[in-house]
């Protein structure tokens, strides 16, 4: 068959056979022609090469699978001195088009483990920013496991994929053979930050701290790249939040924002400390800082074109605002966020959305709509195998149940939600399910077993950052106390209600849900010791949803009775 063929065109063929796709203009830079285009559609002509489709390319071919091994066969005898050469300038062909696993074919082809090794490393840092980890490691994997151990910035990029992947005793070896090199030290920061994440991924943030602050040591010794040293502000903060040194952790992930600001090419991890600063306030009550932070992550990762960073911001941004009580605005993005990620098939983000969009409904009483968010979070949660998000799903389901007087239908999804939380192993989300239990017990005035639930509750937040979640118990505690008579006992609850809310900066807001669907709880706010104008302040905002709320039924009732008109 090649017999038949021109002498050039056997050459095109054989040098080309290094290409596991063809395209045309790859194919002319390669070889330096301009004709690739003509020559392939004629081989295509002649059945020896197929059209195939392939991503941002209006034309890409491949060759028959025998025709290729022959012609590859005759490129290794006919190059045997300068195969590497001629594989790494195809491979820059197919990166420079964004084919970069191709790439890596060609590569392994010609036995060019080294470069194969220095290209990973370039778009294992892609791979990481994008949070594609299994990938990540599958593709590491083909390299030889010296080549691996190698090449530092490959070892610690696989041991992050490790880390992030669950397997903790493989990151550790990796990281910890790196660190005795005696060539090490321009990345013995890098490893020693890795090894702080191995350290907070086993809740060691002792450990954790000493590692990232020796790791800022080595850096001052050193020219360091400036992604690493945000990357460090970024790890001492979160080690910090774990440890709740909530002052500690802000300075440090705002010094970490700081160095994005100063240094360019840092906008993905400027987003991501973004993000997290956001969670820290909102954890802390701090939600309109919080707002401004998400909304900052979301409009630098879509600048960026990072759909999930984009999407998880998104998230963030409508649980804040339901933080606020600003229902509309959390249902607007919550909306959005769910559309995107129906779109990129983001399976878990939108069921996360789901169940904001549930607790967003029910704050405004339209438990239909709230039950439909809260089921298809519930579904997707199953399907991503999250159960946490489950949990927090059949929790809203059985609240809504409640609300509208189906307790007995509301006790049977607390119980499935208990069980899901204990194979989650939280202890702070099994407290959430306790305060849910206690008002319902409440609502079917079953108050010994609310005040035991609530009890329970507040024994499975501590040591845990659960401030606004115990403001919520203690509110519910103090009205099941108080139907009681118990007056000594409910001051006592609405005093360490006070101490809650009156940290600098905290946000009453996130109590207005609660209010809203429980408005026996009202009157209790309005007890709270030395704290006129915060009680002042929600109230207010209570009665801006409530007025929402009331203009929609009036909506509502007046289209029935147009309907019922039109009918007559």
């Amino acid at each position: 068959m090649l017999e038949r063929q021109t002498d050039e065109l056997e050459s095109f063929l054989a040098t080309t056979s290094i290409f596991p796709i063809l395209i045309p203009k790859a194919s002319d830079a390669l070889l330096g022609i301009d004709s690739s285009y003509e020559i392939l559609q004629e081989l295509a002509r002649q059945n020896l090469a197929i059209e195939v489709s392939a991503p941002d390319e209006a034309t890409a071919y491949v060759y028959h699978s025998l025709l290729r091994q022959l012609t590859r066969t005759r490129l290794h005898e006919r190059e045997q001195d300068s195969l590497e050469e001629l594989g790494t300038r195809a491979v820059d062909q197919l990166r420079e088009l964004g084919h970069w696993e191709e790439a890596l074919d060609i590569f392994s082809d010609v036995d060019a483990y080294l470069p194969a090794a220095d290209f990973l490393v370039v778009v294992s840092e892609t791979m990481a920013a994008d949070k594609q980890w299994k990938k990540l490691a599958s593709i590491v994997d083909l390299l030889p496991k010296s080549v691996i151990t190698s090449v530092p910035e490959l070892a610690i990029r696989r041991a992050q994929a490790a880390v992030e992947e669950g397997d903790l005793v493989y990151a550790l070896d990796e990281v910890m053979g790196q660190k005795e090199r005696e060539d090490f030290a321009r990345h013995m920061p890098w490893a020693s930050l890795e090894q702080s994440n191995i350290k907070l991924h086993q809740s060691d943030t002792r450990e954790a701290q000493s590692l990232i602050v020796e790791a800022q040591h080595l850096m001052e010794t050193q020219d360091t790249d400036p992604a690493i040293v945000a990357h460090a502000h970024h790890s001492l903060g979160i080690s910090y939040a774990m440890s709740r040194q909530f002052t500690e952790a802000r300075a440090s992930l705002e010094t970490g924002l700081a160095v994005c600001a100063n240094n360019s090419g840092l906008s993905r991890k400027s987003a991501k400390i973004s993000s997290d600063l956001g969670t820290l306030m909102a954890d802390n009550g701090n939600s309109r800082f919080a707002k401004i932070q998400f909304e900052r992550a979301a409009q630098t990762n879509h600048d960026i074109g990072d759909d999930v960073g984009r999407i998880v911001a998104l998230n963030n941004l409508g649980y804040a605002y339901f933080l606020l009580a600003q229902l509309p605005e959390a249902i607007k993005v919550l909306h959005e966020s769910i559309s995107e990620s129906t779109r990129l098939n983001f399976i878990r983000d939108e069921a996360y959305a789901q169940v904001t969009l549930g607790d967003v409904y029910a704050a405004q009483r339209q438990y239909d709509k709230a039950v439909e968010a809260y089921t298809q979070g519930n579904r997707l949660g199953k399907k991503c195998d999250e159960r946490r998000i489950q949990a927090f799903a059949l929790d809203g389901l059985a609240r809504c149940a409640a609300d509208s007087g189906q307790i007995r239908w509301a006790r049977p999804q607390l119980d499935e939600g208990t069980i899901l939380v204990q194979e989650a192993d939280s202890s702070w989300q099994h407290g959430v399910t306790m305060v849910s239990r206690a008002i319902i017990d409440i609502k079917s005035d079953e108050i010994d077993r609310a005040l035991n639930n609530l009890d329970d509750a507040l024994a499975h937040f501590e040591g845990e950052s659960a401030d606004l979640v115990e403001c919520r118990t203690r509110l519910c505690k103090s009205l099941a106390l108080q139907s009681r008579g118990d007056t000594e006992l409910v001051n006592a609850e609405l005093e360490r209600m006070a101490e809650i809310l009156g940290v600098e900066g905290r946000d009453p807001y996130f109590l207005v849900s609660d209010i809203v669907r429980t408005p026996q709880l009202r009157e209790m706010v309005c007890h709270l010791p030395w704290l006129e104008l915060v009680s002042e302040n929600l109230g207010m905002q209570v009665d801006h949803v409530l007025s929402a709320i009331g203009q929609v039924e009036q909506d509502r009732q007046f289209t029935r009775m147009e309907w019922q008109g039109d009918s007559v």
